[in-house]
């Protein structure tokens, strides 16, 4: 059996893109001009794999089929730009589940154009015609033509990607896992605090949420009047009157308060959804939580009493044993300590209102980042709701924009201008839940406020279902937020935003009516079809724990496929790994090494999203606000990045890493510093090779993740280029023998002080000479493995 190295390059092995139940408008997806031509995927060799769907059931299920639900979910349910597959859908587990789903929310726009007897004729039509028989038949195709990541593999990769961690128990070797430690262990890293960030980050490249992590940002977006203690560390620490390190340490105090406060409202909703998954409740609550999550700096913002949070065990910030107790006790508390709160309006002309939450739907910060106007009305409020939670492009409904779409004759046009209902009676009853909400995310009570909401907007509701008014008239977000998890769509949103942020792969879209049945596009997309399908069943089935679409995801095979087996040339050549992002990265490099890519002096790291003298922008990185896309794939700057990282951080853990216990030894713990390839008299040792080998083979899987039994020809390569040095170096040394600078390490490179407690260490203690160019030697190995697309791809 051949096999064929995946390289690195955009990560397209089979995907796809939708799941959804019934027939209608459920609108989702990007233009067909942009279905992935990049993403080219894999052939099956059996021309079975994927069949063509033709129908086996006639009657009237098949006309109500090609009149009401054809259009967007194409002739085969395959799915078109405009909707999704109806192939492993999960609303497509037997007929009533089906025939409900259609009943009661299909077509969108008008869910009276069928009734239950037509939804139980199309509901057992498509279950009749689209089977799941070519979807199991495409995920086969995976199964039996790529070789998987094995559990010790899989685990490596994994903790590293939603941790920035190494796996529990891997430290120093590669060990054997078997199938029950890869589930117990996902279950540890899934409860890890780095998993949560990892989280947070997901979903902020979603939300854009960390656009207002800087200075006040966030604070400023809140009402002063509505709170008017959203800063309150002004008032509460002065620095006036205070010279020298008194002031300093003032100064220290209300600046770190303002970034504990202003970053915990910044990131409400990112925190919520942390919060969610953390205490392992249903996915769902991300939308329908009647509350919010505050800590105690943010709590004081908003007028709060902060009793009861954590406390810190350590000095927050330097300075701080220096102030009065008093101010001390305004810093005590840990600000990763998030507790759930409902907030009352503080001040102004509606304060002792109480804000009806509905998670993330109200979050003020949500609302800023996706404001109204006058004219705009939440209409595109509405679109990022579509977008983000039903993963549905509104702008993408089927018709025509033609220039009558432009109606200046018709008073209310989006009532009754057929090119311009077609969209608005889908989109704006969702926009007219928002309308207790304004342009500055301040909640008001709609029926106080002096300005009506317009006569042309459609009334409150979802999926042609009418919000019900007595009970919600002013809490409408609530009763969106509770219709919204009840779509099918949502669940597919959800695993689309975890499948992404997870792999790195943007889903692919259904590949229309002329592909087909043979064609790649096609086995693809149905191939990833059953795949998501999969998880967004396990993620159902669960309860909404979205821990289990998680673990779906990463056991799955295209988290897991790393090389194409058999008759490669029926093969279209598939990606190897995503391009870590600047945050990934920045993780990998410490869990790895043992230390971050930074300057001695700096607080942050160089590839620090908030380090505005770093590398994240020029890595590809995002700042949420004016730059809200990453670069995937590297460009000529982003490669000059990467040979810096390399050279700089082989420089800077060379030493140290040699200078711990060996036990604790995260790069070399099979060598020492006097390992090397010649004695005093020049004599070759073959004892110290097999050592430096054992030690390349430990290195390749503590960087690379790549088991020691397939590293043979690596092996080979990296004691070559450790060996070529060496030598150079020696015979330098023995050309210029009174040239001093040849026998020691470059100045930035060498250790002299304690790692940790910045001591200076005993001469016997230093690592500073290199007479044998043998620390240079791993250096370049270290500058090699870290530049190296194993090390910077996943």
């Amino acid at each position: 059996m051949k096999w064929t190295r995946i390289l690195p390059g955009p990560w397209w092995i089979l995907l796809v893109t939708v799941l959804i139940g019934g027939c209608g408008g459920n609108y989702s997806g990007m233009p067909e001009t942009e279905t992935s031509t990049d993403a080219t995927a894999v052939l099956c060799d059996t021309p079975t794999a994927v069949t063509s769907v033709t129908s086996v059931i006639s009657g009237p299920g098949q006309s109500l089929y090609a009149e009401q639900c054809e259009s967007c979910h194409g002739s085969q349910g395959e799915g078109t730009a405009s909707g999704p597959s109806l192939k492993g859908c999960t609303s497509c587990s037997d007929a009533d589940t089906l025939t409900n789903r259609i009943a009661t929310t299909m077509p969108t726009a008008d869910v009276s154009q069928c009734d239950v007897d037509c939804a139980k004729a199309v509901a057992d039509y498509i279950l009749g015609s689209f089977s799941s028989q070519n979807t199991a038949q495409a995920a086969a195709c995976v199964a039996t033509n790529f070789t998987l990541a094995d559990e010790q593999e899989t685990l490596y990769k994994a903790s590293l990607n939603l941790t920035g961690e190494l796996p529990p128990a891997s430290v120093g070797s590669a060990r054997a896992v078997a199938s029950a430690d890869l589930d117990q262990a996902l279950d540890e890293i899934l409860n890890r605090p780095g998993f949560y960030e990892r989280l947070m980050e997901i979903y902020n490249d979603l939300l854009h949420q960390d656009k207002y992590l800087p200075w006040e940002d966030a604070l400023n977006l809140l009402d002063s009047n509505d709170w008017p203690t959203r800063k309150w560390y002004n008032d509460a620490v002065s620095s006036e009157g205070f010279e020298g390190d008194e002031k300093r340490w003032r100064d220290n105090l209300r600046n770190w308060l303002r970034k504990q406060t202003n970053e915990a409202v910044a990131r409400e909703a990112l925190q919520l959804i942390a919060h969610v998954v953390r205490e392992n409740r249903p996915f769902t609550e991300i939308l329908t939580a009647d509350y919010t999550l505050v800590n105690a700096y943010s709590a004081r913002a908003y007028g709060l009493n902060v009793s009861g949070f954590r406390r810190l065990e350590t000095p927050p910030f330097e300075g701080y044993e220096n102030l009065p107790p008093e101010l001390q006790a305004l810093a005590q508390y840990d600000p990763t300590d998030f507790r759930e709160v409902r907030l009352t309006i503080a001040g102004g002309d509606y304060a002792g209102t109480p804000i009806p939450h509905a998670g993330i739907l109200t979050s003020a910060m949500f609302l800023n980042r996706f404001p109204t106007t006058r004219t705009n009305l939440n209409r595109h409020r509405a679109r990022m709701v579509f977008q983000f939670f039903l993963d549905t492009d509104i702008l993408q409904i089927p018709g025509a924009r033609p220039d009558q779409a432009v109606d200046t004759e018709n008073s209310s046009p989006t009532l009754t201008n057929p090119s311009c209902v077609s969209c608005h009676k889908i989109m704006d009853p969702v926009a007219s839940t928002f309308q207790n909400w304004d342009e500055r995310g301040r909640y008001r009570k709609r029926r106080l406020s002096r300005d009506g909401w317009p006569s042309d907007m459609y009334y409150r509701g979802l999926n042609g279902k009418l919000m019900p008014i007595e009970q919600y008239i002013d809490s409408s977000l609530v009763w969106l937020g509770k219709e919204l998890v009840k779509d099918a769509r949502f669940a597919r949103a959800t695993v689309k935003t975890l499948f992404t942020g997870i792999t790195g792969q943007e889903v692919l879209l259904p590949p229309g009516d002329d592909v087909p049945a043979e064609d790649p596009k096609r086995v693809a997309y149905e191939a990833q079809r059953a795949h998501l399908a999969e998880v967004e069943r396990a993620l159902i089935e669960s309860g909404w724990n979205l821990k289990a679409a998680v673990k779906s995801i990463i056991k799955g095979p295209f988290y897991r496929a790393k090389a194409v087996v058999g008759n490669a040339e029926k093969f279209a050549l598939v990606g190897g790994a995503q391009l870590l992002t600047p945050e990934m990265l920045d993780r990998k490099i410490t869990a790895v090494t043992g230390y971050p890519w930074k300057d001695s002096w700096a607080s942050q790291t160089k590839l620090d999203k908030l380090n505005s003298g770093g590398y994240n922008a020029l890595y590809g990185g995002m700042n949420s606000d004016e730059t809200t896309t990453r670069l995937r794939h590297p460009n000529g700057l982003m490669a000059a990045v990467q040979k810096r990282m390399a050279s700089e951080v082989a420089c800077n853990v060379l030493a140290k890493d040699f200078h711990k216990p060996v036990a604790q030894r995260l790069l070399f713990p099979h060598v020492e510093t006097t390992t090397v390839l010649y004695d005093e008299n020049g004599n070759y040792l073959p004892e110290n090779e097999a050592l430096i080998r054992k030690n390349l083979a430990h290195l390749m899987w503590q960087l690379w993740g790549q088991k020691p039994e397939e590293s043979g020809q690596d092996i080979d390569d990296a004691f070559s280029l450790y060996r070529s040095v060496v030598d150079t170096g020696r015979a330098a040394i023995e050309a210029e023998p009174r040239n001093w600078g040849l026998k020691y390490l470059h100045g930035a490179c060498r250790l002299t002080k304690d790692p940790e407690t910045g001591e200076a260490l005993a001469d016997e203690d230093k690592i500073e000479r290199d007479d044998d160019f043998a620390l240079r030697g791993w250096q370049a190995v270290l500058n090699y493995m870290l530049a190296d697309y194993r090390f910077l791809y996943e």
